[in-house]
């Protein structure tokens, strides 16, 4: 059929977009997905124009690359000829490209769509082929091709396929408020499955990590009094974290201001108790709280610096940029037993440590293992034992093993614990 017959009448359709790089894919690859077009039936059949019925953009693209005649088969079908297969691959390529879909349909669509196209073209061989093979089909289809046809990155299109497929084992990932914090948990949680595996294949060593899981305050008695070299306790801010979708992470978190300040008390004393005399004790903290904090330390004998250490996190974050300037920093209150003493004396109340990125994040509020390295350096010897009653992703515990101390840990979370077992069971 010569390309001009085909009647394209008026369609929904105004702006073709790039049809450079269609062009490109059809180049190289072929024309993946026919036109579908159809005879007119208010003609006799022999004097029926050929009209368009699906496929414009493909259209235009083979006329901008100078082919003169349609292939039947090749490169248009008549649309009776739509078997089952050719329907719902349209229909979802159609979708792909031009309704707003939820991440979710959007990833399971490309994994329905790839094995769709596989059911037509055959799959793609794991083997290298040249580029007339790659035209005319008989290397099958793959990622790479379904990512021609969608025109997206390769990269992209293999970690949606990604996504879709880990969905079905780890259906939570649906729960994910986007795609990217899908793939992050994903990421993660694969992670964990490695770093359990690494920690089955070692030799059993003496354990110089405890965890205790559930309120501190149910177990916070088994640490004997004056036992601990340091407190290290990164505290919930309590201003919503869990709630803002751009924090999310994998592991839960809870931020509910009104049971933090609940807990201060019985933090500040039982802090107190287990700390040995002439200590640190080091608590990052919410402003909203900032009051309340120093006053139940003060209370259960600390001597407490009211001035605030500052960690400067080279990110920002603000609810409202017009109106607000992002917050680049966080405070710590440090606080002492006694008359304690640096290790590493005349040290800034600044500290200028990067935060750790978003991909590498496993929970809201997650510090970088160096920003805790440098408190247990400043204040502990080798050997000294760390506790940590909000362990959170178990950062501290991470820290603390790579210095060679004890560490005791105490999350209330589950699935935090989880993750703080896979993290600290990974350390030679």
């Amino acid at each position: 059929m010569n390309i001009t017959n085909v009647i394209v009448n008026e369609r929904i359709r105004q702006d073709p977009g790039n049809l450079d790089e269609l062009c490109n894919s059809i180049k190289e690859f072929g024309l993946i997905q026919p036109i579908v077009v159809y005879r007119n039936g208010s003609h006799k059949p022999e004097d029926a124009p050929v009209e368009l019925c699906a496929g414009g953009r493909r259209l235009q693209a083979l006329k901008r690359i100078g082919l003169k005649e349609l292939t039947h088969g090749v490169h248009f079908i008549y649309r009776d000829e739509e078997d089952t297969y050719r329907r719902k691959a349209v229909e979802l390529e159609e979708n792909l490209k031009r309704k707003e879909l939820t991440w979710q349909e959007q990833v399971q669509a490309k994994a329905s769509l790839l094995q769709l196209m596989q059911q037509i073209h055959g799959v793609a061989s794991s083997g290298g082929r040249t580029r007339a093979e790659l035209a005319d089909g008989s290397d099958g289809f793959g990622v790479r091709k379904l990512a021609s046809m969608l025109n997206e990155s390769v990269g992209q299109t293999s970690k949606d396929l990604q996504i879709a497929s880990a969905i079905k084992s780890l259906p939570q990932l649906r729960s994910a408020d986007t795609k990217e914090s899908a793939f992050r948990q994903l990421t993660i949680l694969s992670a964990m499955a490695s770093m359990a595996k690494s920690a089955m294949a070692k030799p059993p060593a003496e354990q110089k990590w405890t965890l205790y899981e559930g309120d501190f305050r149910d177990n916070i008695h088994k640490i004997p009094d004056s036992a601990a070299d340091l407190v290290y306790c990164d505290l919930p801010f309590g201003v919503a974290l869990s709630n803002m979708s751009k924090h999310t992470g994998v592991v839960d978190y809870a931020d509910a201001r009104a049971t933090i300040v609940g807990s201060l008390e019985a933090i500040a004393k039982e802090s107190f108790r287990i700390l040995a005399s002439d200590r640190y004790a080091v608590f990052w903290f919410g402003f909203n709280y900032y009051g309340d904090l120093l006053a139940v330390l003060q209370r259960a004998g600390f001597n407490v610096n009211p001035v605030p250490v500052v960690w400067y996190k080279h990110t920002r974050s603000t609810e409202n940029p017009n109106t607000r300037y992002g917050n680049a920093y966080d405070p710590a209150i440090v606080a002492m037993k006694g008359s304690a003493h640096f290790i590493r004396p005349g040290g800034s109340n600044v500290v200028d440590i990067p935060a750790v990125t978003s991909t590498e994040r496993m929970q809201i509020a997650q510090q970088p293992v160096g920003l805790v390295k440098h408190f247990i350096e400043d204040m502990t010897a080798a050997g000294a034992h760390v506790v940590d009653l909000t362990a959170g992703s178990g950062t501290t515990g991470v820290a603390a093993l790579e210095l060679k101390r004890r560490v005791t840990l105490f999350e209330r979370e589950a699935s935090a614990c989880a993750l703080i077992r896979a993290r600290l069971g990974a350390i030679k």
